[in-house]
């Protein structure tokens, strides 16, 4: 699904959901991302990367697409590293937090295991 299909579909389920436009900012706040460098581009990859794959949305040469549900390793690094960012990048942490949440509450199949 290409980027403006994904964010139709999130906008859609959105406005079909009592806290919709909460759930929308949420998302739409987590994919900016981390902003330290301490952000390694394999933590993007399992924080954002994993947004946008949920969303249905594909890779291209901007950005990182998991489709994939995360591996235990993966569950490991992505654990350990929003840890090591935890002083730095307290709102960026809350924002991932809420996206997954906001995820699961508009009907995206969030796997149980990834969910924080």
């Amino acid at each position: 699904m290409q980027v403006i299909e994904a964010v139709d579909d999130l906008q859609k389920r959105a406005k079909g959901h009592a806290n919709g436009a909460y759930h929308l900012w949420m998302v739409l706040a987590a994919l900016r991302g981390p902003d330290s460098a301490l952000a390694a581009h394999k933590l993007k990859r399992t924080t954002t990367g994993r947004i946008r794959g949920i969303l249905g949305m594909e890779e291209n040469d901007q950005w990182v697409v998991l489709s994939q549900p995360l591996t235990t390793m993966e569950l490991e690094y992505r654990r350990d590293g929003l840890a090591d960012l935890a002083s730095t990048e307290a709102h960026f942490i809350v924002h991932f937090t809420l996206a997954l949440r906001s995820l699961v509450a508009l009907g995206y199949d969030v796997p149980e295991g990834e969910r924080l």
